[in-house]
């Protein structure tokens, strides 16, 4: 698979002459594509505009199986700009791309061609939602020439699970990223969700599209952004992939006429003395919410991981944690108080103990960490420590000071490390948390990183990488039914499941399910441990934690779910499946759960439920369930479900 990295390196040395030539070493297959695009140029043009059709030069990208399209084109006045199609409807009306550098607008072309089109069939594994990815594409790399004389490359990727593009400028010397152009105009009547503020208090809401006029300009978001297409067509996802490098972060604004574009976070743009490569714009189609859940696009777009630094990936093994907060000066031996939480977590089976901010102020703390670290081992628990960023992000004598803090960690026996950005993610951030990965990968050391931005396929790359960023301990319960369906749509992130010392206006059984719902192969759990230790009424929900994967095979969204209202997911690991739900509102909710899709026959079923009336309470059962048995469930307001389900012995599973 062609990297930006290959892409940009040819790009520099494209002439107009090397291009034609170039074109002529196209497939074959492309001969009889490009025969159609011709014959659908007209059509397209005035899919843009009228006024459009006199000059424009048109390119239809199709996936494979021929239900997704995207058209590239130059507009009348010369504008670069796109439109998307899903089976027949359009998706994204034209919409303006383009990027200004060194104050020249690239998005005004002089001419559009296209210098590579292949397909794509790959199949490779991956972290979080399912075990294996299947992606079958097409991918087309683009020529633009501008009117400043300043040419470029643009890659774009379609496939039945969306489109894709990025701008690769190439050239040396610093140069400043003044602004980018990038704009998604969705159908009438679509509705978006969004989410506002930082991550760890995110605010995610929604407003029907045409209501967004009257926002203007006050409205912005964060990415990503989940749109649900008018009369059940299905679902769309703004995203970004590969965000690692030297580009700026992304906010989105609100425009005129329903346009929603993008805009730097760095107001007055940034400085880069590398090619410029643009983080893949992503578009996430799906006619279901089990289609978007599952989208593999993201991974699709980031690089395979180094075979020389994940020649083997045992060592990357993800699981839960529990977090050791001990302040210097406190009470009682410090080291000590570390071996109780490394004894925390071995009584609940976890895996991992991680030391919070503070942890190395006091004198001998790395050799209180050797030690802690042994202790550790023998008991089953690897250690993870906390470092803030800003004493390593420093790209002096190749990453020296990185480099060495990496050496100290591994050099104590400590199996990861959790990194703290600051609030706002700056493309110096990015580009040191692409170094961090890899440096750490060198030593076989796992990552969780702390930062705003979101992970958008780099868990493919650098599979060390097991959680990024993280939320507040007491999301709402609207919230809660929101994340599997927008946030975890971009990857990983840390989220607390189990502080049932503050449920927040949740019920316990809908805490015990957002261990279920959240995605992450670091699960960290916040709170008293002693609580899930010492609580009688915790004891069955213990046992459950204790068996909990934080990596599965595959996920299904259950029929009935809808985004901020009902979660319902059913994940399987292994010959397990666990079935989880959260209602999101206010308002008591009936659901239905038939287990026909494990294709068993005849199942034990441990199962947790609401407690009318009591939200501190579970009411807990173990019952035999037959495979075509449909279960009607009461959800209390802001209550929640949890079953986890295995094949009674002597059944055999379904073809």
């Amino acid at each position: 698979m062609e990297t930006g990295d290959t892409e940009v390196g040819q790009m520099v040395f494209l002439t107009r002459g090397q291009m034609r030539r170039t074109g002529r070493r196209i497939d074959a297959s492309f001969m009889l594509r490009l025969s159609v695009i011709k014959a659908l140029m007209l059509v397209a043009a005035a899919g843009l505009g009228r006024a459009a059709a006199a000059r424009a030069e048109v390119y239809r990208l199709t996936s494979p199986v021929g239900d997704v399209h995207a058209e590239l084109a130059v507009s009348a006045d010369g504008q670069l700009c796109y439109k998307v199609g899903n089976s027949g409807m359009d998706v994204v009306s034209c919409a303006a791309l383009g990027i200004t550098v060194d104050g020249k607008d690239l998005g005004k072309l002089k001419r559009l061609s296209i210098l590579r089109l292949r397909d794509e069939h790959d199949r490779y594994p991956v972290r979080g939602v399912h075990a294996l990815a299947r992606m079958d594409a097409s991918r087309a790399l683009y020529y633009l020439e501008t009117v400043d004389g300043l040419n470029y490359g643009l890659q774009a990727v379609v496939s039945s699970e969306g489109f894709a593009w990025r701008i690769l400028v190439p050239g040396e010397g610093e140069r400043k990223v003044d602004a980018e152009t990038a704009g998604w105009r969705w159908p009438d009547g679509s509705r978006v969700w969004y989410a506002s503020g930082q991550q760890a208090d995110c605010s995610w809401t929604n407003v029907v599209l045409g209501d967004l006029s009257g926002m203007v300009p006050e409205w912005q978001a964060a990415l990503p952004l989940v749109v649900e297409l008018p009369q059940a067509q299905g679902y769309a996802a703004v995203m970004e992939a590969m965000p690692c490098g030297a580009y700026g972060a992304m906010r989105l604004m609100a425009g005129k006429d329903g346009l929603i574009s993008g805009r730097l976070v760095a107001e007055d743009g940034f400085k880069t003395s590398v090619a410029i490569q643009m983080p893949w714009r992503v578009i996430m189609l799906a006619r279901t919410l089990d289609g978007l859940v599952n989208n593999d696009l993201l991974n699709h777009l980031a690089p395979p991981p180094d075979p020389a630094l994940f020649e083997s990936d045992a060592w990357v093994k993800g699981g839960r944690s529990v977090w050791s907060r001990v302040e210097p000066g406190a009470d009682g031996d410090e080291n000590e108080r570390h071996k109780a939480a490394v004894d925390q977590a071995a009584k609940l089976g976890f895996e991992f103990v991680t030391l919070a901010t503070g942890w190395d102020k006091s004198d001998g703390a790395w050799e209180m960490l050797k030690d802690l670290c042994v202790y550790g081992k023998a008991k089953g628990v690897g250690v993870f420590v906390t470092r803030g960023s800003v004493e390593m992000n420093s790209p002096e004598r190749d990453y020296v000071a990185l480099k060495g803090v990496l050496d100290k960690v591994r050099g104590a026996g400590a199996i990861g490390l959790k990194v703290d950005f600051p609030e706002n993610s700056t493309a110096t951030d990015m580009v040191f948390a692409g170094r961090l990965l890899h440096e750490a990968a060198i030593r076989r050391l796992l990552v969780n990183l702390n930062i705003s931005q979101n992970p958008a396929g780099s868990g493919r790359t650098y599979p060390n990488e097991l959680t990024r960023g993280s939320f507040a301990p007491d999301l709402s319960a609207a919230i809660n039914a929101v994340l599997p369906f927008t946030r975890f749509l971009a990857g990983p992130a840390g989220y607390a499941p189990f502080d049932f010392a503050r449920p927040g206006d949740t019920t316990w059984p809908h805490r015990l399910a957002m261990g279920v719902l959240m995605t992450s192969p670091l699960m960290l759990v916040q709170g008293d441990t002693r609580l899930l230790l010492d609580e009688p009424r915790l004891a069955a929900a213990v046992q459950f934690i204790r068996s909990l994967p934080t990596e599965w095979d595959e996920t299904r969204v259950l029929e009935g779910s809808r985004i901020g209202e009902l979660a319902a997911l059913a994940r399987r690991k292994g010959d397990v499946w666990y079935v989880a739900m959260v209602n999101g509102t206010p308002g008591m909710q009936i659901a239905t759960f038939s287990p026909f899709f494990t294709g068993w026959q005849s199942i034990k079923a441990t199962l947790f439920k609401d407690v009318p009336g009591c939200p501190a309470e579970m009411a807990f059962a173990e019952q035999a369930l037959s495979g075509s048995e449909t279960m009607i469930l009461v959800l209390e307001p802001h209550g929640g479900f949890v079953a986890r389900l295995e094949r009674t012995i002597g059944n055999s599973a379904r073809d």
